[in-house]
């Protein structure tokens, strides 16, 4: 799923690698100075913090090397990229999700950026290979490079299971482990309470794009990529009607809150924050700002995270997707080499190891985050090094405002068994999300007549025509 990208909130995390040293004028890095380059994005201006960080990271950081970062206010947007490729008006560097490179790659928006990132000593061995390949084009020539990855799961609001007497012996709340248990135990909660058991978002293509990981779990296979390079939709197979008519019994149920329709994920979010409902599809980057002070957030002991629940043959499967940054076309070499070196030297990103610095700046920001009440949990490292083992353990010191074990442990325990994580979907993946949505908005605005076979059937039709043109174009 295409996520908006805002550097703002990364730059809530920037702290140099080498304040002190860099502070006294002793430092010096990288290989390239007097260069200007520009970076995709501007912190939040509403967040004072990271106003002021973001102008000590670009003093300390044209004190060290003479170069100049200049942060550009940029969001990306798939549709928007084309033309300002065409009038040059990229920035060097800026964040993609991991749905994005190959149709970057496949429309020229892009630069081979192999020889710089040699040039600085990046040890592409250290990567996901699976991760790292769709920054590739089909001679490997490179593009871009992955920094961080998450997996789908379910975030859960653990007192509303307690008022609905879904309580474990140890007083923790009983989470479901299948869709059947989420079905059974929202019409508990609806019927116990009042609330909502499921909170869901149908409104844009993030209805599909999770209801992608649904079918896996029913066993479907959407999509699939052919010897000769042509896709096949599988849309409308007994496996994704199974997933689909799921949804059907959740709408009748009444276990579903709000009006999936209009709501969006930040909605769906913050009806689970207020404890309007229990469930809603998150991801192992959301509970981190559940229950920050910045956004009305809930009680961090209530928070709760479990995995994409299985499916009825046991198939528990979870997205897996990511973000990276890419280089504009029009970046020169050395405005390439400036902006990685800048990345691994001042942000951490592909660190072999783990030097004091590093490990300040590690601690900076938990500090932070603790301060704001958010949740500090481990990384899904793209690459593998000492330092991402030691940044696991270290972490565990600034994890005090919840109890992880019981909290977020099993679903982190979940996502690492062999086979637990897939990614996306081939081909077309926003126009098929685009379509299984209005499957599912047919099926929520009028569930007691909704023809599920009939409406996925009409689906295969549209996905398969679009995936068509998807490989001619």
């Amino acid at each position: 799923m295409k996520k908006i990208l805002s550097w703002a909130l990364a730059m809530l995390m920037v702290v140099s690698l080498c304040a002190a040293a860099v502070a006294e004028g002793e430092y010096e890095y990288g290989t390239v100075h007097g260069i200007t380059w520009t970076w995709g994005g501007l912190a939040d201006q509403a967040d004072e913090t990271a106003v002021q960080r973001e102008a000590e990271t670009n003093e300390r950081y044209f004190n060290a090397t003479g170069n100049t970062r200049v942060c550009e206010a940029f969001t990306y947007d798939y549709q928007a990229v084309g033309a300002m490729f065409e009038g040059g008006q990229l920035p060097t560097v800026f964040g993609v999700a991991a749905t994005e490179p190959v149709k970057l790659i496949k429309n020229g928006w892009g630069r081979d950026i192999t020889a710089q990132v040699e040039a600085v000593g990046i040890d592409l061995s250290s990567f996901n290979q699976a991760i790292l390949s769709t920054y590739m084009d089909e001679e490997g020539k490179l593009y871009g490079l992955p920094y961080t990855a998450y997996a789908l799961s379910i975030v859960c609001n653990g007192q509303v299971f307690i008022d609905a007497g879904l309580v474990n012996e140890d007083g923790t709340p009983k989470l479901p482990t299948t869709w059947d248990e989420v079905l059974e135990y929202s019409k508990i909660i609806n019927e116990k309470t009042g609330k909502g058991g499921f909170a869901l978002t149908a409104c844009d293509n993030q209805g599909g794009w999770n209801f992608t990981n649904v079918a896996w779990n029913f066993g479907a296979d959407l999509v699939v990529m052919n010897d000769d390079g042509t896709y096949t939709a599988q849309v409308n197979s007994p496996e994704a009607v199974a997933a689909m008519e799921w949804y059907k019994e959740l709408a009748l149920s009444g276990g579903l809150f709000g009006d999936a329709v209009v709501d969006t994920r930040d909605n769906c979010l913050n009806h689970v924050k207020a404890g309007n409902a229990a469930m809603c599809f998150g991801a192992s980057d959301i509970p981190a700002n559940m229950s920050s002070t910045l956004n009305d957030g809930m009680d961090p002991k209530l928070v709760y995270e479990i995995a994409i629940p299985a499916g009825p043959d046991g198939i528990a499967k979870n997205l897996t997707g990511g973000s990276g940054y890419w280089f504009s076309p029009d970046a020169t070499d050395e405005e390439v080499t400036a902006a990685l070196e800048f990345l691994i030297y001042d942000q951490g990103h592909w660190a072999p190891e783990a030097d004091e610095d590093l490990q300040a700046l590690w601690i900076t920001n938990w500090e932070d985050a603790l301060a704001l009440n958010k949740i500090n949990l481990p990384d899904f490292p793209v690459y593998e090094s000492p330092a991402i083992e030691l940044k696991m353990e270290m972490i565990k010191d600034y994890q005090t405002n919840i109890n992880y074990e019981t909290q977020f442990a099993q679903f982190y325990e979940d996502v690492q068994q062999a086979g637990a994580l897939q990614t996306e979907e081939e081909g077309d993946t926003q126009n098929l999300y685009r379509e299984l949505t209005s499957v599912i908005q047919e099926i929520i605005t009028d569930p007691e007549n909704a023809d599920v076979q009939a409406l996925m059937d009409t689906c295969q039709v549209n996905v398969q025509l679009l995936l068509d043109d998807f490989v001619a174009g």
